[in-house]
């Protein structure tokens, strides 16, 4: 006997249409990407958190010469990056004093490290610097510990991310560009 019976044929050709029928029928394929992978731009953000004591003596805005240490890492990441779309420089302050002074002291602080990363070449009209005094507090201002968390200066820098997506690959995969 050469081949299945009728009955057994019958049920074989069911199985395999049954297990097959989703492939048998032409898919719908998506269109062709270009040749050259498509790219869509997101931003990212970057926060830096600086305690008050690294960049100022008590209740001064002049920087210490000990923050041109942690600031000249700043300068050399965003001097001339082209990806660099905005920095906000916002000062912090505990709840000791009044508040309009801790506005003022925290505005003169973001002042003085915007003022810093621009003598250093890092674009001005990217920087901005505001002072949030007393607003904002990350611990409780009830203990030393939490007054010294809550004196900060905080950069928060937007870069552009390239996110892309090769012709050659899945049309769901999303490749994420290595930062630069």
């Amino acid at each position: 006997m050469s081949g299945l019976s009728g009955k057994a044929a019958l049920c074989s050709t069911m199985l395999v249409v049954t297990l097959l029928g989703g492939c048998c029928c032409q898919m719908e394929q998506p269109a062709p990407g270009p040749d050259v992978a498509a790219a869509a731009p997101t931003t990212v953000t970057e926060v830096f958190a600086l305690s008050s004591e690294q960049l100022f003596d008590f209740d001064q805005a002049t920087l210490r010469s000990e923050a041109a240490f942690t600031l000249s890492t700043m300068v050399e990441k965003y001097r001339g990056n082209a990806r660099l779309r905005s920095i906000t420089v916002t000062g912090h302050t505990d709840s000791v004093g009044a508040d309009t002074y801790n506005q003022s002291l925290s505005q003169r602080r973001a002042d003085s490290v915007r003022n810093y990363l621009v003598e250093r070449g890092v674009d001005g009209s990217k920087i901005s610097a505001v002072g949030k005094g007393e607003s904002s507090p990350t611990a409780s201002n009830d203990t030393v510990q939490g007054r010294q968390l809550n004196r900060r200066v905080e950069l928060s820098a937007e870069l552009e991310h390239e996110v892309t997506r090769s012709a050659d690959a899945n049309p769901n995969w999303i490749v994420s560009a290595p930062g630069r």
